[in-house]
């Protein structure tokens, strides 16, 4: 099956950019004030537009259930690192809950 035909993937696809709700408080104020500094200093430090990317299906590499709901979407970055994208669409939006970077050489590892 192809990412695109995932039932989440195409969900995401009539939503936009302003439909992005972040659920952490403190990351709605950086928005608004445009203080986006603050995002830099989060641990993994990736950027936020790196969230954007959950809009674009041709960057989404693989989506898995977590918990409450939520889905883990693991979307391209760079050659060293994915970014993994926590998130649910829940009252006509795209709910953020977190977002981190996860670096390729971690995923191919072999779990014990």
């Amino acid at each position: 099956m192809l990412i695109t035909d995932h039932p989440f993937v195409k969900e995401l696809s009539k939503y936009n950019l302003q439909d992005i709700y972040f659920l952490k408080s403190k990351w709605r104020k950086w928005l608004a004030e445009r203080t986006f500094q603050h995002f830099e200093k989060i641990d993994q430090k990736p950027n936020v537009q790196t969230v954007y990317a959950l809009l674009d299906s041709t960057k989404i590499i693989s989506v898995e259930n977590a918990r409450d709901g939520f889905y883990a979407v693991r979307t391209k970055h760079s050659k060293e690192y994915d970014i993994v994208i926590v998130t649910k669409i829940q009252n006509e939006r795209i709910e953020v809950m977190t977002y981190y970077k996860e670096s390729k050489q971690r995923r191919l590892l072999p779990q014990s």
